[in-house]
């Protein structure tokens, strides 16, 4: 019994040691592990800094150094400060002028338990972020509209056009009609003002005119670049179907309507280019009628660009004297309210390897005037979206569009790859005082439209006619050649004209892109 005693006794001891021996280890892995999980906080934290730093700074992209001090600066704000941690690194780079990548390095993570075992933990962090910027609308190269009159065979075969503000709003320009109805020509005279009561002003007339983008890249920055303006003001043709197409009648007193363009710089606030500060002596203001513009080119002005980005060109009818832009205002005295069309064209050029692109901003107004054969058809460009967008939906809005006043127009939408898209949704609103016949359907083997039916009824033969239609369809696997080809990524309209081809179509197209236009992407 004593023998056993002490057995037991010793053994007793022999785990003591045993213990002893493990308790070193065990204590080594419980710090490990208190360590570890203190590492993937402080990874966590600086990723949160790194995807905050890349989406606030990445909408100043093509301005990468406005877009890596807003980057730096919001790094700091949630707790990453190289200049106060010697131990913080923030690396933020560009990547193709529309993305930008922000890395934040910590080079000696704080080891609480594990510092026999571990030193100098580098924990890196990286997070890239992409501004899906406004749809560049009808134009990939450096101009808008057709270089000549009559056009060339090479031109996009449309104007971008304006029209004043007492001209008919189903005429084809929802946005520079002050009015639903107008008085009705009497000669040379019209009406001033909206006919009848205060219900036919119309609710979307918008002062400001339209917008276009020339957008400055890196090769032209410092060099003198020049924007023109084909056919600037309003002069009258025989028929719409001659060079422009313009019409022009005189209001009440006289007055005909005039033609502005201003110049805008480009600032820190890409999401809106309406705060833009316009520049001095780029503004541009043509009477109707006025000697030396009518169908040539002629500079609004040149300027030496002294960073990349967007330089928003406003166009914009009489009476637009909104207080937002009264810097560029009409003279007083410019308050013409006479009725007419204005089609014209924009280009932006310089001794540059390569041009910078001009193209629409929001929406565009155009007029397609070009008389065809029966059987021809017409392709437009239309919006550029990134391949970058796939998964999203793309929706394509056009006011009044494929009219004519003779024939059987269908409107298509083509995709980058040259080919009919093959699956839309399309609707129409049914017109503003909610008359006309609302359309709606879906097409799954082909996205074309009958516009113009020349079996209707006489009168209802454009069937959008004051209409908007809405097109949407899915990007579902969508792919595209971005950068390849001049075509690229770019949608197109066709209009195929069945019958006999006289196209008077004046539309507005607006193309958006449905979902966030900030952010992230994955950072390799």
């Amino acid at each position: 019994m004593r023998s056993e005693r002490f057995r037991r006794h010793s053994e007793r001891g022999y785990a003591l040691i045993f213990v002893a021996f493990l308790l070193l280890p065990m204590v080594a892995m419980v710090g490990l592990a208190v360590d570890v999980g203190s590492f993937y906080v402080r990874a966590a934290r600086i990723q949160r800094a790194a995807d905050a730093a890349a989406l606030a700074g990445v909408i100043y992209q093509p301005d990468f150094a406005k877009a890596s001090q807003v980057a730096t600066e919001f790094a700091k704000a949630n707790g990453f400060d190289p200049s106060a941690d010697p131990k913080i690194e923030i690396v933020v780079e560009d990547i193709a002028g529309q993305r930008l990548r922000v890395t934040i390095f910590d080079k000696d993570v704080d080891v609480f338990f594990s510092k026999v075992f571990l030193s100098d933990v580098e924990v890196v962090r990286y997070s890239a972020a992409e501004f899906v910027r406004p749809v560049p609308l009808g134009s990939p190269l450096n101009s808008f509209g057709n270089s000549t009159a009559p056009p060339d065979p090479t031109d996009p075969q449309f104007w971008a056009a304006i029209q004043a503000p007492f001209t008919r709003y189903a005429d084809g320009d929802p946005y520079a009609t002050a009015c639903l109805t107008v008085p009705d020509v009497t000669g040379t005279d019209v009406g001033r003002g909206c006919s009848g009561s205060t219900d036919t002003e119309n609710p979307g007339y918008r002062r400001e005119g339209y917008w276009f983008a020339i957008e400055v890249g890196p090769d032209q920055v410092g060099l003198p670049l020049e924007i023109s303006v084909f056919d600037a003001g309003f002069y009258q043709r025989d028929s719409i179907f001659e060079e422009t197409g313009d019409y022009v009648w005189n209001d009440a007193s006289g007055r005909k309507p005039d033609t502005g363009f201003q110049l805008y710089d480009t600032d820190g606030t890409l999401l809106d280019h309406r705060d833009n500060p316009p520049l001095a002596g780029c503004n541009l203001q043509v009477e109707a009628e006025t000697g030396g513009y009518r169908a040539v080119w002629a500079p609004i002005c040149v300027i030496t660009p002294g960073k990349a980005g967007i330089y928003p060109l406003r166009v914009y009818t009489s009476n637009s004297s909104d207080p937002a832009f009264a810097v560029s205002n009409f003279p007083a005295g410019w308050t013409s309210e006479g009725q007419g069309f204005n089609s014209f064209s924009l280009r932006a050029t310089c001794a540059c390897l390569t041009q910078p692109r001009l193209y629409g901003i929001g929406d565009i107004s155009i007029l397609n005037n070009i008389e065809t054969t029966a059987g021809a058809s017409s392709e437009f460009f239309l919006a550029e979206v990134a391949q970058s967008n796939e998964g999203k939906s793309l929706e394509v809005r056009m006011f009044d569009p494929g009219d004519g006043n003779a024939g059987r127009f269908e409107l298509s939408l083509i995709h980058p790859d040259g080919t009919v898209q093959q699956k839309c949704d399309f609707e129409s609103d049914g017109g503003p005082d909610g008359t006309d016949t609302v359309h709606s359907g879906s097409l799954t083997s082909g996205c074309t439209l009958l516009t113009r039916d020349d079996t209707a009824a006489a009168g209802s033969e454009n069937l959008f006619n004051g209409q908007w239609l809405t097109i949407t369809a899915p990007l579902k696997n969508y792919t595209c050649a971005d950068g390849v080809t001049v075509n690229g990524c770019w949608w197109k309209v066709k209009y195929d004209f069945v019958g006999s081809a006289a196209a008077t179509d004046r539309t507005v197209w607006q193309v958006r892109v449905v979902g966030d236009p900030v952010r992230l992407v994955p950072a390799s």
